[in-house]
């Protein structure tokens, strides 16, 4: 796995102002759906408190 993206998601503030025009998020109000809970996710994975499996 690239590690990239381990910096890269270091770079979302999770301030919530993308939610606002976020087609997805609109239609489904679901936090997991939008950049914010993927970046959470993705953060979660760097810090080990999750495990990637296939």
């Amino acid at each position: 796995m690239s590690t990239d993206w381990k910096e890269e998601v270091s770079k979302c503030s999770k301030c919530g102002k993308c939610q606002t025009v976020c087609p997805v998020f609109l239609e489904t109000g679901d936090e997991s759906s939008v950049s914010r809970g993927k970046i959470s996710l993705a953060e979660a994975l760097r810090d080990k408190q999750i495990v990637y499996t296939d």
